[in-house]
């Protein structure tokens, strides 16, 4: 075991009225995590030193209110050996920005899948990279979106909609990518010659189940069949999300960004 001083590095937070930094532990990265450490913070300060940092543990951060409780999301992982490469990056935003709109629950449910099948922390991983390519996809999905053409009931029916989209959409990318994954761990099993060694799962209204396979093959042509049936039903969804309108202006009225300016106002 070897601890070390170092300087860490992270984002701002989106509330400069957060005064603490706390530094949070866990010897697995998946592991669970303990406050160790509890620093003044200053805004808009982007950097912070410990002095006593294991190697061998991993460490997030969270921004504090002491006064009023508040709290910011808490931070990816960092392994402690990153330390003596250099200033490692926390990365923290705002407890809404890039945060998936559907839970693990909703995703087994969805996908007839178990913790079994794919571990909580994977699934947690695979909502925030499908919420990731949503939110590069899509533009504006706020409420404020269908203010400008609908009354209030109609408009805050149609957000309610995009919301449950959004969730419709995020699960299936999310489902899209495990499947894939599962198949690429069958895909390597038969580059090495080792049999498929799987239980019964139903997916769906398939099933695939036994104790092993000399084609595991068949296993992962299965799984990638899956893998892009979900992102299919994923692409539906986001189309239904996406805006057709193309918004213009005149003398600077109009809609939001982007804004297209036609010829013969110029």
């Amino acid at each position: 075991m070897s601890t070390v001083s170092g300087v860490i590095t992270f984002g701002l937070p989106d509330d400069p009225d957060f005064n603490q930094l706390k530094i949070y532990s866990a010897s697995t990265e998946d592991g669970s995590y303990s406050v160790v450490e509890t620093q003044s913070y200053e805004y808009p300060t982007e950097t912070a030193k410990l002095d006593i940092l294991n190697e061998t543990l991993y460490y997030k951060i969270q921004y504090h209110n002491s006064v009023s409780s508040a709290s910011s999301a808490i931070s990816d992982a960092v392994a402690g050996s990153k330390f003596s490469e250099g200033a490692p990056f926390f990365a923290i935003t705002s407890k809404t920005d890039g945060i998936s709109l559907s839970s693990t629950e909703e995703f087994y449910d969805y996908t007839n899948l178990t913790t079994e099948d794919v571990t909580n922390n994977d699934v947690l991983k695979a909502l925030k990279k499908a919420r990731a390519y949503m939110d590069l996809k899509l533009g504006d999905t706020g409420l404020g979106r269908f203010t400008d053409t609908w009354d209030t009931s109609i408009s805050r029916r149609k957000y309610n909609a995009v919301l449950e989209m959004s969730k419709e959409a995020e699960v299936n990318f999310a489902a899209s990518i495990v499947f894939k994954n599962m198949s690429d761990v069958f895909m390597l099993q038969a580059l090495r010659g080792e049999k498929a060694s799987f239980r019964t799962v139903n997916i769906g209204s398939t099933s695939i189940g036994g104790n092993t396979s000399d084609n595991p093959i068949n296993v992962a042509n299965f799984l990638t069949s899956q893998a892009v049936l979900y992102a299919q039903e994923g692409s539906d969804a986001l189309l239904l999300i996406n805006s057709t309108r193309i918004p213009t202006i005149y003398n600077g009225i109009g809609g939001g960004s982007p804004r297209f300016l036609p010829p013969w106002c110029k």
